[in-house]
């Protein structure tokens, strides 16, 4: 299923991500996680991989090892 965020209405100077009119003229998707990004804060850019050590789909050698 296709979402629609509506009409580009501008880009990201920071990071050059696409701003949606569905989203206030902010973007769609995050995080980018690029430094000094005007839709991120620090402490939420602190979080960003924080608790996730593994893949949520394995890795691809794994999977071969175990075969």
């Amino acid at each position: 299923m296709k979402i629609s965020f509506g009409n580009k209405v501008g880009v990201c100077p920071i990071c050059d991500i696409n701003c949606w009119d569905a989203f206030d003229g902010k973007p769609a998707i995050f995080p980018c996680g690029i430094k000094g990004c005007l839709h991120e804060t620090e402490e939420f850019q602190k979080t960003i991989g924080v608790g996730q050590l593994f893949s949520d789909s394995s890795s691809g050698l794994a999977l071969i090892l175990e075969s």
